[in-house]
């Protein structure tokens, strides 16, 4: 028997522990009893190549033991473990009569670099923390989830200018991005985990790139989520922190500085003087009277004498009432 293979192989995209009686892949681990597990390594010993069913049973079951059932149901195993059928078989192929025949090649896990198992008992390659992180797509996953964090914020504080119904949502959107960042690295981590270990599997470039653009997809909308949740809690028991409206310093000044205004009172403020000219000057304040005297003849109404008024300064806000 092949020791190399005994140690770990992949049959396609299907990574195949015989110690263990593991099958990984697509996402999930099928067990595979020992004497299945035998079968397929004396079928990937022969890959392409018809192992009659004499052989198998001797090699498995040694001589004189055995039988046709036990190895038919063996096989079955083997299908249920990788998903295969024997009506369009994509691994094992029944030749009836005969025997069986591998028709992919078996990889020992050895010579497989373009494969990476972490925390399997079989890996034979050290690759460092930056490494594996660069292997898990977490480098990916925080530049992605910063940008969009940061468009989301953007967004939200242009509509809470426009949008008086979204007043306060900027805050709870701050610290939902906030918090979503670290739930978003913690699964772009452990996104990967199958039966207590992560597998990465690469096989060609393009699938690397659809591997981590897949992973930092799923890590930013799931981290986004679940932050949305623990932030609702938050502020559902606890409140989140308000941000005080500053007031327009025109409405401040006018409130700390202007004089207290007597109801039903009026003034009457210096017509301006375009011109400068000294008969321009006397037309105007003679004008300032006249419309004095007139508002003074209103019941009710009281008018602040044109000495009084002509003390306020026109130019200045906090004089204006």
């Amino acid at each position: 028997m092949n020791t190399e293979l005994l140690q770990g192989f992949y049959l396609g995209d299907f990574y195949i522990e015989p110690l263990r009686g593991q099958v990984v892949g697509n996402g999930t681990t099928a067990h595979l009893p020992p004497k299945a597990a035998e079968v397929l390594l004396c079928l990937a010993s022969h890959p392409g190549e018809l192992v009659s069913r004499e052989e198998l049973i001797e090699c498995v079951w040694g001589e004189g033991h055995g039988s046709d059932e036990a190895l038919s149901h063996a096989v079955s195993e083997i299908r249920h473990a990788l998903g295969d059928h024997a009506d369009d078989p994509r691994f094992v192929q029944t030749l009836p009569r005969r025997g069986y025949r591998l028709v992919v090649d078996a990889i020992p896990a050895s010579q497989d670099v373009d494969s990476i198992v972490i925390g399997a008992h079989t890996s034979t390659q050290n690759i460092g923390f930056f490494e594996s992180l660069h292997q898990r797509g977490v480098f990916e996953t925080a530049i992605a989830y910063l940008v969009f964090g940061w468009l989301i914020i953007q967004v939200v504080d242009v509509l809470d200018d426009q949008l008086p119904w979204l007043k306060g949502i900027g805050t709870f959107v701050t610290t939902l991005v906030i918090a979503g960042l670290p739930i978003a690295l913690v699964l772009s981590w452990f996104l990967e985990l199958r039966d207590g270990k992560a597998v990465l599997d690469v096989r060609t470039p393009r699938d690397e790139r659809r591997r981590r653009f897949s992973r930092t997809y799923v890590s930013i909308v799931c981290s986004l989520l679940f932050a949305a949740f623990l932030v609702f809690l938050f502020d559902l028991y606890y409140g989140l922190p308000s941000k005080d409206i500053e007031q327009p310093y025109f409405e401040k000044v006018v409130q700390q500085s202007s004089p207290p205004v007597a109801d039903n009172s009026i003034a009457v403020l210096p017509f301006l003087n375009v011109d400068g000219g000294q008969e321009t000057q006397i037309f105007a304040n003679g004008l300032v009277d006249d419309v004095i005297n007139r508002l003074a003849r209103v019941p009710g109404l009281s008018v602040s004498a044109r000495g009084d008024a002509y003390t306020l300064d026109p130019n200045s806000p906090s004089q204006l009432v």
